[in-house]
């Protein structure tokens, strides 16, 4: 009698099993990720555009930039020249989303620039908070 209960228990879970197996197949494989974006991009339309904070001010490197400043990535004394200038509107947080992985000769000019600011946040910092 006991067989035939382990049996039909084994035999219960085998689908479900098969099933949680499957899915997480699917999902390593990232086959659920097209939907997920959809999901993503019509939760976003839903919500319809949102007006952008005047007091945000986004300094992007675009097309146009790179033709009148040159070939990307520009020389870091361009960036210590940006932090400068910004400091003059008396921004209260900077955040720079750049990457600087080489040494360059100008990171000292960069350096200076950076060390000016109270509030400055960039990703590669070695201390625990990415702002200062």
């Amino acid at each position: 009698m006991n067989w035939i209960f382990s049996r039909w228990r084994r035999s219960r879970l085998l689908p479900g099993s098969l099933a949680a197996l499957a899915i997480a197949l699917l999902l390593h494989l990232g086959a659920f990720r097209s939907i997920e974006q959809i999901a993503y991009r019509s939760l976003f339309q839903l919500r319809g555009e949102q007006a952008w904070d005047d007091r945000i001010v986004l300094v992007a490197i675009d097309d146009a930039s790179l033709r009148q400043l040159g070939r990307f990535p520009l020389p870091r004394s361009r960036y210590a020249d940006l932090l400068n200038q910004l400091a003059l509107a008396q921004p209260s947080v900077v955040a720079i989303d750049l990457i600087w992985s080489e040494p360059s000769a100008d990171d000292a000019v960069l350096a200076e620039a950076m060390a000016t600011w109270e509030a400055l946040c960039w990703p590669k910092r070695p201390t625990r908070s990415a702002c200062r």
